[in-house]
């Protein structure tokens, strides 16, 4: 599993707290994608400018690589 490593290393975590960080986060997306898809069951899809203007929030936030 050497794979995890360099970035565990990078960002000064051992594998396994660097792996477990991965794992919670995969969590929170996956969790989030479920909540978008029940609000979107309820309210309808969203449309393309809500989209748009969500992936304009989050690459403010998070920066354009990790949004």
């Amino acid at each position: 599993m050497r794979a995890g490593s360099p970035p565990a290393t990078a960002s000064g975590l051992s594998l396994s707290a660097w792996l477990n960080d991965a794992a919670e986060r995969a969590i929170r997306i996956e969790e989030g994608l479920a909540a978008v898809r029940e609000w979107e069951l309820e309210h309808g899809e969203l449309s393309p400018e809500a989209l748009a203007w969500a992936d304009e929030v989050l690459a403010s936030i998070m920066g354009p690589e990790e949004s």
